[in-house]
């Protein structure tokens, strides 16, 4: 996740926004042991918003001896209508705008980063063998209403209530602590986001708040 995430990062400063973070778009290395750095990425950019997109032309430059190059030349273009993503991942601020003119923003992105790190815990855990049948109803409950609703209302109340990141009684000794403190770190982050709700200023998640604590949490495992 942290590699996929450096990946985002790097896009953005280049100018392009993914726009369609969720659990099908992020790939991880299926080596035991992959290069650093290289443990994860994104795929599918479709859905990108390029703040300058290009043109690329190829023209002949004489050349100095008896080969020929290619010289790439780079235009601006017009930018497209806005498109939206996968709706399970959403951010809230975008599933409350649906039919509105909310600009799709990067700290939008970034936390359907959290979401996708959240179902893919919840995923993992119901696929665990010798679980009692009490504990697998639990599990299966509490992923159906994350990310099992269908309508935007439905939705949209579980990303405000943070529910994908406040886990059943059933998960307390199944998630290593590490990921405890990661989910109270990713509510408050989220939390501080959400103050629009509250009639106050947001704080925006960025990058750099994202991978510290993603770093912590992988170097407490």
């Amino acid at each position: 996740m942290g590699a996929a995430l450096q990946g985002h990062k790097f896009l953005v400063s280049k100018g392009i926004l993914h726009r369609d973070i969720s659990a099908g778009n992020i790939m991880l290395s299926s080596s035991d042991n992959p290069p650093n750095g290289m443990e994860g990425f994104l795929m599918d950019l479709e859905y990108a918003r390029l703040n300058t997109i290009t043109e690329i032309h190829s023209m002949k430059i004489a050349p100095d001896a008896a080969t020929s190059a290619t010289h790439t030349v780079f235009k601006d273009a017009k930018r497209g209508a806005e498109m939206t993503g996968t709706l399970q991942f959403m951010a809230a601020e975008l599933l409350e705008g649906l039919g509105q003119k909310v600009r799709h923003e990067v700290h939008h992105d970034l936390e359907s980063f959290v979401w996708v790190l959240a179902y893919a815990v919840s995923r993992h855990l119901q696929r665990q063998s010798g679980l009692a049948e009490a504990v697998k109803a639990e599990l299966r409950e509490h992923f159906v209403r994350s990310y099992g609703r269908f309508l935007f209302t439905d939705i949209n109340d579980a990303r405000v209530s943070l529910r994908p990141l406040r886990p059943p009684a059933a998960y307390q000794e199944m998630l290593p602590q590490g990921i405890h403190n990661l989910y109270v770190g990713l509510r408050a982050a989220l939390n501080a986001q959400f103050a629009y709700i509250y009639g106050r200023d947001p704080k925006p998640l960025t990058h750099d708040v994202l991978l510290e604590l993603f770093d912590t949490a992988y170097h407490s495992l």
